[in-house]
């Protein structure tokens, strides 16, 4: 690929390098747009403080990812993305605490590190965020029929430090900001009042206790092993977390006797004081209640506000929340939907009637209502659309 090097003050080298493979946390970007900034230019005179050179400069990017690493789930090939380009410890006092700004171990990319003048750039899969580029996409063309933005921050700071805490409240005003952004994005472009917008969630969180070993659970009662460096060996039951609930695979589910002594292991957890199973459902009982299926046998849930952990190893069956991990963290969700935290679906526009309330409905209308708002129809899926909201 095409590099454009600061070799020194005042002289770019053009140089041919290979293209960058991103690692298992990383994404490989096409550098798409590039701007420039006052810090470019104090680069290139040779008068920034702390610029390494030579360096291949340029930090504020736009493009399209290119490659995924191995560990990287939220972002695929073909998504169009903005680069932040401070790159954080996540360990040291102020990044624990929120201020990544002031991490004692802060890069910029294009001034610590190598930039993106260049064709394609490896970063961090969690540097990158998409709400620029949706103004971006509303300001400089025609309006797309439908147009889907993830703003995930929010989620990512109860995670971290819990529901109700300073960072997610901060997290959901910068995302009430990023909707008005948006509204009047649409407002100066005309189009506003002929846009259906629709806010939604995908869960509700649960500020949790403590996480609940469920394999150390298993391992105690001889229906699953280690090796010696504390890896799963084999097992006869297995937990899988989903947060708040727990998916357990049983070796030979057609083994009649181990199905019922699995079953009697978590039976006896709904009397256990600091567990208090209040479900345990086998794979039948599942589907017909909530229309979960998949590669698990049977799933659970706690009364509590405890996660299940999937570490098999050690002596204790219980860890503190991890912060910031998606399923032990300060808070966590992938509970039943019978909790009390669940999350919300709000809906404004040409096809939406006005101040209409209208209780607690399945996730999976939701699908169906916005297909109706585009004269679609859904007829072979579970949910229904919600008519009494619609025009």
């Amino acid at each position: 690929m095409r590099v454009a090097k600061l070799m020194e003050p005042y002289r770019f080298e053009l140089l041919d390098q290979p293209i960058p493979e991103p690692g298992p946390d990383e994404v490989l970007l096409k550098n798409i747009y590039l701007g420039v900034c006052t810090s470019d230019l104090q680069i290139y005179h040779g008068k920034h403080a702390y610029a390494a050179m030579p360096v291949v400069m340029g930090h504020e990017e736009a493009g399209i990812v290119a490659k995924v690493g191995s560990n990287v789930k939220d972002w695929k090939v073909g998504d169009r993305v903005i680069l932040q380009p401070q790159l954080f410890c996540h360990t040291c006092y102020p990044c624990r605490t929120g201020h990544f700004n002031v991490s004692e171990h802060l890069k910029v990319i294009g001034v610590h590190t190598d930039g993106c003048a260049c064709e394609y750039t490896a970063a961090p899969a969690w540097n990158l965020f998409t709400m620029a580029l949706a103004l971006d996409i509303l300001e400089d063309g025609p309006q797309p029929d439908i147009m889907l933005v993830k703003l995930c921050d929010l989620d990512s700071a109860r995670h971290t430090y819990g529901v109700e805490s300073e960072q997610a409240e901060t997290q959901l005003r910068m995302h009430d900001e990023q909707l008005g952004a948006i509204l009047e994005c649409l407002r100066r472009k005309g189009t506003l009042d002929e846009t259906n917008i629709i806010v939604l969630g995908d869960h509700g969180q649960t500020d949790i206790r403590d996480a609940f070993l469920m394999n150390v659970y298993f391992r105690r009662l001889g229906l699953l092993t280690v090796d010696a460096d504390g890896k799963i060996a084999s097992f006869d039951a297995v937990c899988h977390s989903t947060g708040l609930a727990a998916l357990i695979e049983v070796r030979d589910p057609d083994d009649a006797a181990l199905m019922a002594r699995v079953r009697e292991a978590l039976e006896a957890l709904r009397h256990d004081p600091d567990v208090q199973l209040s479900m345990v459902l086998d794979a039948a009982e599942a589907q017909a209640r909530y229309g979960l299926s998949g590669p698990f046998d049977f799933v659970v849930e706690s009364s509590l506000p405890i996660a299940f952990g999937e570490y098999p190893d050690g002596d204790t069956l219980w860890r503190s929340c991890q912060p910031g991990d998606k399923k032990t963290g300060v808070a966590t969700h992938g509970g039943s939907p019978a909790r009390e935290e669940v999350t919300t679906f709000f809906a404004a526009g040409p096809d939406v009637r006005p101040c209409t309330v209208h209780g607690s409905r399945s996730m999976v209308d939701e699908a169906p209502t916005m297909a109706a708002m585009l004269g679609l129809t859904m007829p072979d899926v579970d949910g229904a659309p919600i008519f009494e909201i619609l025009r």
